[in-house]
């Protein structure tokens, strides 16, 4: 991979990336050191992957980090913030919550994690 390559990898995933270990840590800070160490790692190993693979190579980073950080908390929390849909009212919105958050502590770490990329995010 080339740096050109690096940067347009940057510029095309870096956004779905953070929303993924957002959707995943539930805390900002975390979110954003979880890319930026990804990133990181592809730029240390930008000779041996392929351009085509970056994007892949990122997501598994990423996937890896967020559930190290699962491990290390012990938890998985859901983001507090919801979309406020005005077809549903905000009680329903926590009851929703509550609700995914239970189902979700039920699945194993890579269950949550295949759970969240595929219909979060929209990932086959």
């Amino acid at each position: 991979m080339t740096t050109t390559e690096y940067n347009e990898c940057v510029h095309l995933w870096s956004d779905a990336l953070y929303r993924f270990a957002f959707k995943n840590l539930s805390h900002q800070e975390d979110a954003q050191d979880v890319v930026q160490q990804a990133f990181e790692v592809l730029w240390r190993e930008r000779d041996k992957v392929q351009k085509e693979k970056g994007k892949s190579y990122l997501f598994t980073i990423v996937y890896r980090r967020c559930m190290d950080k699962h491990r290390y908390r012990k938890k998985v929390e859901i983001p507090e913030k919801i979309e406020n849909n005005s077809s549903v009212s905000p009680y329903q919105n926590y009851e929703w919550k509550e609700y995914l958050q239970k189902a979700l502590n039920k699945k194993k770490e890579k269950s949550r994690g295949l759970i969240l990329l595929k219909d979060l995010e929209g990932y086959k």
